[in-house]
């Protein structure tokens, strides 16, 4: 009998669903959230057949992930150096750029005797890290603070390191100041890793060890929120030289009919010129100066008194970040004297075919220039290239030595005349006139 009543419920399923389909009937049960019971309670919730669940997102640049240097805490990651006289590093938990800890950093090289003062982060965990894929595109990142006067510029070195021990330097440069000044608001910091030469210091980047902050001088400092961000281009000065229609007199007193595109300034003291076209260089200047054309050097010499210096990279593809000089690389002079003259220091020569002019007025001197395009060989401008340039002013006194120099790309550090990483960028563009 249990047999026979089986068969018959089962039948009767099958026949009353052939009758709802027979009828087109369809059914739809919903369900907001089901409860399934067991030895634990869990509950599914209802979701569409293409929902997916949102997915935090780990920071990354192109897959690498280790981007956090320097967040709330001073842990096992981070050395300084260990005399207090020289350098103190500590948490500042009072005004944080992010969060609720930022780093105090105070330090006093000369007075507290050290030879070397210094802090380093090996960040994720002293792992070597593989930067290989991302060296050219990325930046250290980081926001900065002062306690006091607003600053143009840092007495710092940086430094990445490897595991074998090599270190790759580069000078701290204004251009990497977002805003120009560091003041007692929270300024952006961006270091772009092409910066380090770690071509020529044979760094190797798949195997990096820690960042270094080198400190000279003395200093206070709050650091916050040091990361690697995404970033395309380079942070250097750059000035644009326009292609010019008609040639300009040289009579040293200069027109703006004449000379036309950006200058170079160094605030309060001189104001420069550039131009050029299919044969010269255009150089002039009005410069302030208190004992006007005083240079009584010759030669190789000339930089000790009132001079220009120029340094040209005439080839376009060169690494900007180079820190030796190539063969397409030049250094030259203007000086500035009663008897004033072109000079070349690589060829140690003066220049032919070129002309200069100076002339006094109120408060100073002016003077033009120019220089032939054949003093770097088989060259010519071309539109659309970038040039590695850098421009200095050597300033001297009555008695004909140099009393300064002021430098337009690195005025944060010296060497631009062995060292071509430290130059700013000159830009090429047409006709100035059109």
């Amino acid at each position: 009998m249990k047999y026979i009543l089986i068969v018959f419920i089962f039948l009767f399923v099958i026949a009353n669903d052939n009758f709802l389909l027979s009828q087109n009937v369809t059914q739809e049960i919903k369900l907001d959230q089901v409860n399934v019971e067991g030895n634990r309670k869990s509950v599914f919730k209802n979701s569409g057949l293409y929902d997916e669940q949102a997915k935090t997102e780990v920071k990354n640049i192109d897959g690498f992930y280790a981007v956090d240097l320097y967040h709330e805490t001073i842990s096992s990651e981070i050395w300084f150096t260990e005399n207090k006289k020289c350098i103190t590093v500590a948490n500042e938990s009072n005004g944080a750029y992010r969060g609720k800890n930022c780093l105090h950093i105070k330090w006093d090289k000369i007075s507290g005797g050290c030879n070397w003062i210094g802090m380093g982060i090996g960040w994720s965990g002293w792992q070597g890290k593989d930067m290989g894929t991302i060296m050219n595109k990325t930046a250290i990142e980081f926001y900065a603070k002062t306690k006091g006067d607003s600053l143009k510029g840092l007495p710092l070195a940086l430094a990445l390191e490897d595991y074998s021990g090599i270190q790759s330097y580069t000078g701290f440069s204004p251009a990497y100041i977002i805003g120009k000044n560091i003041t007692g608001n929270w300024t952006k910091i961006i270091i772009p890793l092409s910066a380090f030469p770690y071509q020529q210091n044979d760094l190797d980047i798949s195997n990096i060890k820690q960042f270094i902050i080198q400190f000279e001088a003395d200093g206070e400092l709050f650091i916050d929120e040091v990361t690697l961000v995404p970033f395309e281009g380079l942070l250097k000065p750059s000035i644009t030289i326009s292609n010019l229609q008609n040639q300009i007199t040289i009579d040293g007193s200069l027109s703006v009919n004449e000379w036309h595109g950006d200058t170079v300034q160094f605030e309060k003291v001189a104001n420069f010129f550039l131009n050029f076209d299919e044969r010269f260089l255009y150089v002039g200047g009005i410069i302030n100066d208190d004992s006007p054309l005083s240079n009584t050097k010759n030669n190789s010499e000339i930089w000790n008194g009132d001079a220009i210096e120029i340094a040209f990279g005439s080839n376009p593809d060169a690494d900007p970040n180079r820190t030796r000089y190539l063969f397409s690389d030049y250094q030259l002079g203007i000086k500035l004297g009663a008897d004033a003259y072109l000079w070349n220091w690589k060829k140690k020569s003066r220049i032919e075919g070129g002309e200069i002019k100076t002339v006094i007025v109120p408060g100073g001197y002016s003077f033009e220039a120019k220089i032939p395009l054949s003093t770097f060989g088989e060259f010519k401008f071309i539109e659309g290239k970038n040039y590695g340039f850098e421009f200095a002013l050597d300033c001297g006194n009555q008695s004909g030595k140099r009393t300064s120099q002021l430098r337009w790309a690195s005025n944060h550090a010296e060497g631009f005349h062995l060292n071509p990483s430290l130059w700013g960028i000159l830009k090429v563009k047409g006709n100035s006139n059109q």
